[in-house]
């Protein structure tokens, strides 16, 4: 595979390099999709459409734009079996709005699609006891389906499921029972998990995006008391979360990510006191400000080497767990709350991932997904440099 010949100096690409990388991203992408059997991850969706809407970018880039989600709308619908967010009828209804915005014929297919999440939604399919991931999450369950539905959308089966699995202050309701023995998440039975992808802060960052129930704004209540209850300050002086409620914290809180952590836990306390202020609840403010003191802690005290954990590029760059996510969520505080801390790591990590994207262009050869891919990093590096923030909410940010 040939890397595209970024012409950058050490901490500072321009918007041409990050264009032209873009677009190595996409045609490698729009090469080797065909060969899976697997629908279309939300990435080249988003990654395509901010390219395609950048007044910077050039004829031949736009042209690969609109390959890209020829191609995506073409197998949009293959290999997708649940309703979430990132694998399932969720990300089809993301996906489908994100192009409409620059192709208005697709308006009509995403009007569609989300008319038939709303309804599977209503439908409630999820387990209200005993329950996995796909049961409330943002990555697999009903919280990224609440996140994909178009703003304006009534809340609707997501919500009222959501606001019942938090409708007591112990979150009995999110309890992990459905994954004993598993290979990879069976650590989590019998617990509530804490981050934003897969646990409470998911849950909490959804309710706290749309109009609120009464029974939402408990839950909100409910999820944010928690969380507050359950951070601690490690040997570093970061305030951090366990990754679940019955872990042991660590003495130097390693994975500090949008998936797990500080970041995202702060962010979804943030949401959560915006929301609550707007629903004239008490302890907005409040939680506002503690969300902020505790961001504030980690950007004083970021250390790369320790905080971005594993050994792959996917790990240490991508959005999920690498530096692309805590760069979206800086850069998130930076704006909405004014934070010089955040707007100082934001910095630093946008010429962090300026010294790496020529592995941004390596790792499209094997990873192109939001989350973990080259396209998640590309996005994210776009839209901090001003490019449409529209595609956030899929990770429950703004």
């Amino acid at each position: 595979m040939v890397v595209p010949d970024v012409l950058t100096t050490p901490r500072n690409a321009s918007t041409r390099d990050l264009l032209l990388v873009a677009d190595h991203v996409l045609t490698s992408w729009t090469a080797r999709h065909p060969m899976g059997t697997a629908g279309p991850d939300l990435g080249p969706a988003v990654l395509s459409t901010l390219v395609a809407a950048h007044p910077d970018a050039t004829g031949e880039q736009r042209r690969t734009c609109g390959e890209a989600t020829d191609l995506w709308l073409r197998t949009g619908l293959r290999g997708r079996a649940g309703t979430g967010l990132h694998d399932g009828l969720s990300g089809l209804v993301a996906g489908l709005g994100l192009i409409a915005g620059v192709r208005p014929d697709v308006g009509p297919a995403a009007q569609r699609a989300a008319r038939s999440l709303a309804t599977a939604a209503d439908r409630r399919p999820w387990r209200t006891s005993a329950v996995g991931f796909t049961d409330y999450d943002l990555v697999s369950g009903p919280a990224g389906t609440l996140l994909a539905q178009p703003a304006g959308t009534p809340p609707g089966g997501a919500a009222a499921h959501l606001a019942a699995l938090a409708a007591e202050p112990d979150l009995a309701g999110l309890r992990i029972g459905a994954h004993r023995d598993h290979p990879l998440v069976g650590w989590t039975q019998g617990d509530v998990v804490t981050g934003l992808a897969h646990g409470a802060a998911g849950v909490l960052a959804a309710l706290s995006a749309v109009d609120p129930t009464e029974e939402a704004v408990r839950a909100v209540a409910h999820l944010s008391t928690w969380l507050v209850a359950g951070l601690y300050v490690d040997g570093a002086g970061i305030v951090s979360w366990r990754y679940a409620a019955g872990g042991e914290p660590e003495a130097v809180a390693h994975r500090q990510g949008w998936c797990y952590g500080n970041p995202g836990v702060s962010w979804a306390l943030w949401a959560a006191g915006r929301a609550l202020v707007r629903a004239g609840a008490p302890g907005g403010e409040d939680l506002c400000d503690l969300a902020v003191r505790a961001v504030g802690t980690l950007c004083g005290g970021y250390d790369a080497d320790v905080h971005l954990d594993g050994d792959r590029d996917s790990d240490r760059l991508g959005v999920c767990h690498g530096a692309a996510g805590v760069l979206l969520v800086a850069d998130a505080f930076a704006r909405h709350t004014g934070s010089a801390p955040a707007a100082a790591l934001r910095d630093w990590l946008t010429g962090h991932l300026h010294d790496r994207l020529d592995r941004v262009a390596r790792l499209a050869g094997t990873d192109t997904t939001l989350l973990s891919g080259a396209t998640g990093v590309l996005a994210a590096l776009l839209t901090t440099a001003g490019a449409d923030r529209g595609w956030l909410r899929c990770l429950a940010l703004t």
